[in-house]
């Protein structure tokens, strides 16, 4: 069954929904849903994306305040910008981004005064995560925190990259032992574009645990590339036995809430035309999507309504 404009609007952004409430249920979240169990949450990629679509649920992302000043531990600042300078490098048309620039440093602010102890006490005032959206900002003078967060399952593969800022704290080693744990193999370069680190910080890394026998270091003409020694007994560590599924959900997040974001701005919201178009020029990224979730769970169910309106555009 082929889907109409409304159809997708609709299917497309619960789902969307759905699939944010899964992984913030997992970092311990009180949601009505089941927690994400497989894939390994990402918590610089959920943070921004849930920033990027705050709008189309407004309690997802006061939860995401509360959890982000509860786990303060946990958040790195400097890759969290680096991320949302990525989304807001995203546009739709001439004038619509995925975040606004002046939002990015909103973002920045909420992660900058996550420390600060009287906010916790008292409440975080509105102005220091001013909104453009009247019905949040009309509620209260203050966001105030409703004891919705509790401890995340460890024991869950979802949570694999707490349990690394656990041992490593908030530094690039945890992202780079996250990289090498769920891939096989990588140079300084992709590793440190897939994670949005500092290039010559990973390289550095990559150097000090290929000279301690952490990695091993496959030397090729024109980069090195780098593999994890003892991997199952790296798992066992964190308490896996096996790979935990991996997704890269930077890039995973960053095309699905480009299209939620069309399905709700004109002129792409009414004018199946237009959205047909936008689908087919982001092609290429589904195609790459798909390959890495090969269908999986509700990314799975995203690229199928995705394909069902292309259908109806081309049948």
């Amino acid at each position: 069954m082929n889907l109409s404009l409304q159809k997708l609007n609709t299917e497309f952004l619960n789902q969307l929904r759905n699939l944010h409430w899964r992984q913030w249920a997992a970092l311990g979240v009180a949601a009505d849903i089941e927690p994400e169990k497989d894939s390994v949450v990402d918590i610089e990629a959920l943070i921004v994306s849930t920033f990027a679509m705050r709008k189309l649920d407004l309690r997802m992302f006061e939860g995401m305040i509360e959890w982000v000043f509860t786990n303060k531990e946990f958040v790195f600042g400097s890759r969290t910008s680096r991320i949302a300078r990525e989304f807001a490098n995203r546009k739709l048309g001439k004038n619509v981004r995925l975040i606004d620039e002046d939002k990015v440093e909103v973002l920045k602010q909420i992660i900058k005064y996550r420390s600060v102890y009287k906010y916790i006490r008292e409440g975080i005032p509105k102005n220091l995560v001013a909104m453009d959206d009247e019905e949040w900002m009309g509620k209260k003078d203050t966001f105030e925190f409703r004891d919705i967060i509790t401890k995340p399952a460890y024991s869950d593969m979802s949570t694999l990259h707490l349990r690394l800022r656990s041992y490593f704290g908030t530094d690039a080693r945890a992202d780079v032992m996250m990289y090498l744990l769920l891939n096989n193999k990588g140079n300084s370069y992709s590793i440190a574009k897939e994670i949005y680190h500092d290039q010559k910080n990973v390289y550095r890394i990559l150097e000090q645990w290929s000279d301690a026998g952490i990695v091993q270091k496959i030397e090729e003409p024109r980069k090195n590339r780098y593999s994890l020694n003892g991997k199952k007994g790296w798992l066992k560590v964190f308490g896996f036995k096996n790979v935990p599924n991996y997704v890269p959900w930077v890039r995973t997040f960053l095309l699905y809430d480009t299209i939620a974001k069309a399905l709700v701005t004109e002129p792409w919201h009414s004018d199946e035309y237009l959205m047909g178009s936008l689908l087919k020029d982001l092609e290429n990224e589904m195609k790459a999507v798909a390959m890495v979730n090969a269908g999986r769970g509700i990314v799975g169910k995203l690229q199928e309504y995705v394909r069902k309106y292309l259908l109806r555009e081309t049948g």
